[in-house]
């Protein structure tokens, strides 16, 4: 049941959008695969299994003969339950979300023992940690425990599935998981949540974590029918059929109207009040509703055949199935239109598609054939593979067309026969135009899908040839101007996290053992200060017992211990700081914003504890420098195409480039002599905008340090910032220069028309403008440098090599 609910609703989401806005393209997550196809290859060689015959889907043999009754997946783990209430769990097993008591990755399906005697209903699972309904009305919760996702009052990880003693009198018979947050409906329609909260995902008006369950007030007074959670935000269906969404709306996921960053208190989608909705789900951004309309035309209501009831009560059906997990756009599908769903993608209010017709339309029948297949059983899903077909199909009239046209009321005198006659060639008219933009629309689609398809086939070939021609020989053939070129169309994201390295070098000779140290180090930090911030806090307490003076130390200095101890209370040993060792602090606040539409380095992601300990290890590497703001898109770039320790001896030797380590020290002698350099290429290539930014105030340490410090991977969207690197890499810092100026030449028609709020607002919102990746890099190429800049950069870099 599941899977089938899956195809059905899948169908309609790819057939029915074209691009979603800001959704990550392919390529963009190219690089993340390419880390889990090392870890497969790794988990073949442990187990000898061959991972890539599971590409398509094939029956999991381990489940066979049992029957299935629900699954749900997580970030990297799936369960399944049985229609006897056995639970089974397989995939990644950090953080013990398998609850089989360990942290091991397991990739056969695997019964959880310590739920063994415990009858199962319901199944749901987040990013990393799983939560299921016993038949009593039980919840059991296991896996990662950070901001209280569990429910246990507490943030430890659990590895075996524990019961939320707070629900334990509460009869709960439906939860549901975001990435790091859960809700929990009771018998009675009550709605609990609990966990993390920085997009007002739990509905108690704040931003605070819940540890534990906390009953939802705002909508207490109704019943909550149904519950469904998207990565960020959470809808309710409630007992009347109104919808209430909250949380993170920066897609128009909660449908109220408005596109919001935080929506702290439930908020009903008015544009769905009054409809019957019958069920809802919550994508990764995204929301479904379900609803019934009734089908009339302007002359009469149609009655629907037995088989369109048929495949109406089983799609519906299918779709209550249905929990999604991926990204993609979000649709309404109405009684009224049983293959039409109509896209609202990037709208911050659901709209439905409705068709309703007077008499029978061969043509039309023939545009839903070509949109839709059906089977003898009655289930249909969009069929986009022939769009050359549905636009032949547009080009000719449907009887809505031919019906004669009138909106006037019954009880008023006919419209004057040249008026009448005026208003069907308007609406004739507009019928074209519409049409018309139809067709358009499916050529866009053919050539954006033709040439997406060679953009793919390219970078095969291309990865073929780096694999197996280039890299093999990379000392005498990375000089040569036939590899060069190559480099320059971008690096196959598969290649990047072998050239990058080689590129980069190790030129300070780090080793595995020096990363560990210095890792080290920052692991005794942070622990020497939560010592002595309990330190404080045993001396405030004094303090206000015995109402005496006390003078009291603040823990700006991190201590060392020799060796870890285990007394909480035992006395720091005191490290002398002459450094900037103490920015470690500011990486906390940092990781949460990098790459944020990724949300691989938020805590509890993939790839957070390894940006974390890179930084640090860092931090305490180069305490000359510390930790400066915008250092994590560095380190987070790398992480994407390799190993904690690979990516730590790229930061470390990319930062101490002569080109980048002025922007990390700070040394504003430097920065000011290239910010120079900059004007004089902008004035040499585009005059009037540089006239125009002087005019209204704008100065390049507005938006050229956050650039040059992040190398664009901050500014631009990641495949382009991506190619931005291998250029960088292929030719030099010349290239932060003629970036720059590509982007202000791609931007310039919008940014002469702007004041300076204006330009700051397009300036710092990039991903916005730039978005043609072709046009970018043509506009790179065509940038002019005057001579005497290329005299000078050399020498600016000389200044920081020692004296021969």
């Amino acid at each position: 049941a599941s899977s089938s609910s899956s195809s059905f609703v899948s169908a309609f989401v790819a057939a029915a959008t074209s691009a979603a806005p800001r959704v990550l393209s392919r390529r963009s997550i190219e690089a993340v695969r390419d880390r889990e196809r090392a870890r497969r290859e790794s988990v073949e060689r442990e187990f000898s299994i061959d991972l890539t015959a599971f590409r398509t889907p094939r029956l999991v043999s381990a489940l066979h003969g049992k029957r299935i009754s629900q699954v749900a997946c997580g970030g990297g783990h799936s369960t399944a339950l049985t229609d006897t209430g056995t639970l089974y769990s397989w995939g990644r097993g950090s953080n013990g979300r398998l609850g089989h008591g360990d942290t091991e990755d397991v990739v056969t399906p695997k019964v959880i023992d310590a739920l063994t005697g415990i009858r199962i209903k319901s199944v749901a699972c987040g990013w990393s940690h799983t939560v299921a309904v016993a038949d009593g009305g039980d919840v059991y919760s296991w896996g990662c425990g950070w901001d209280g996702r569990l429910g246990t009052g507490k943030t430890d990880h659990q590895l075996v599935p524990c019961r939320i003693e707070a629900l334990k009198d509460t009869s709960i018979i439906k939860v549901a998981c975001g990435y790091h947050h859960t809700a929990a409906v009771s018998r009675s329609g009550s709605l609990f949540m609990f966990g993390w909260n920085d997009y007002g995902q739990l509905g108690s008006g704040d931003v605070n974590r819940q540890l534990s369950p906390r009953l939802v007030e705002t909508i207490a007074e109704h019943a909550v029918r149904h519950i469904s959670c998207g990565a960020f935000h959470t809808a309710a269906l409630m007992e009347f059929g109104d919808v209430y969404c909250w949380g993170l709306g920066n897609h128009g996921q909660l449908g109220t109207g408005v596109f919001t960053d935080k929506q702290l208190l439930p908020t009903a989608v008015m544009s769905l009040k009054g409809k019957r909705t019958l069920h809802l789900c919550c994508g990764g951004d995204y929301t479904v509703a379900v609803t019934v309309m009734s089908m009339r035309s302007h002359s009469s209501t149609i009655e629907m055949t037995p088989a369109m009831n048929q495949a109406m009560n089983q799609a519906i059906a299918a779709s209550s199935m249905f929990e999604s997990s991926g990204r993609s756009n979000s649709f309404l599908y109405s009684r009224s239109s049983p293959v039409t769903p109509l896209q609202v993608s990037g709208r911050a209010t659901p709209r439905a598609a409705s068709l309703s017709l007077s008499q029978p339309d061969s043509h039309l029948g023939n545009l839903m054939a070509t949109m839709s297949t059906g089977n003898s059983k009655g289930r249909m899903s969009l069929n986009p593979s022939n769009p050359q077909a549905l636009m032949g199909l547009l080009s000719a009239p449907t009887s809505l067309e031919r019906l004669p046209i009138s909106f006037r009321p019954s009880n008023l005198p006919p419209k004057d026969p040249w008026e009448e006659l005026k208003h069907r060639r308007d609406v004739e008219q507009m019928n074209r135009m519409y049409r018309e933009k139809l067709k358009r629309e499916a050529r866009e689609k053919v050539l954006k899908q033709q040439q997406e398809d060679a953009r793919e086939q390219r970078v095969a070939e291309h990865q073929q040839q780096w694999l197996k021609e280039i890299l093999p020989y990379w000392e005498t053939k990375k000089s040569t101007r036939k590899v060069r070129e190559l480099w320059r169309q971008g690096l196959p994201p598969r290649v990047r996290g072998r050239v990058w390295p080689l590129v980069i070098g190790n030129s300070m000779c780090i080793t595995p053992e020096l990363y560990q140290i210095y890792l080290q180090k920052a692991i005794y930090a942070r622990q020497a200060v939560k010592q002595q911030q309990r330190q404080l806090d045993k001396e405030l307490q004094l303090q206000s017992t015995t109402k005496k003076d006390v003078t009291i130390t603040a823990p700006v200095a991190t201590a060392a211990p020799a060796e870890s101890s285990s007394d909480p209370d035992a006395e720091p040993t005191k490290l002398m700081v002459l450094g900037k060792e103490g920015s470690v602090s500011v990486i906390d606040f940092d990781l949460p914003r990098t790459f944020p539409a990724l949300a691989f380095f938020r805590e509890g992601g993939p790839y957070y504890s390894q940006l974390k300990q890179v930084l640090e290890a860092y931090t305490f590497f180069r305490p000359d420098i510390g930790y400066v703001q915008g250092m994590s898109y560095i380190a987070g770039m790398l992480l994407l195409y390799m190993e904690p320790y690979s990516a730590f001896v790229c930061l470390s030797n990319l930062i101490s480039n002569v080109s980048l380590i002025s922007f990390y020290r700070m040394d504003m002698k430097q920065i000011q002599r290239r910010f120079q350099l900059f004007r004089a290429i902008l004035v040499h290539n585009l005059p009037a905008l540089c006239a125009h930014f002087e005019d209204v105030g704008i100065s390049q340490e507005m938006f050229l340090l956050e650039w040059f410090l992040t190398i664009y991977a901050k500014a631009l969207p990641i495949d382009i910032a991506s190619r931005i690197w291998d250029i960088f890499l292929c030719d030099g810092d010349i290239i932060l220069y003629t970036t720059a100026i590509a982007i202000m030449r791609v931007c310039a028609p919008r940014l002469h028309q702007e004041p300076l709020e204006g330009i700051l607002a397009v300036l710092n919102h990039l991903q916005d403008y730039v978005t043609d990746e072709n046009a970018l890099f043509d506009a790179i190429k065509s940038v002019s440098i005057p001579e005497w800049v290329l005299q000078e950069l050399p020498r600016l870099s000389n200044e920081y090599l020692p004296p021969t």
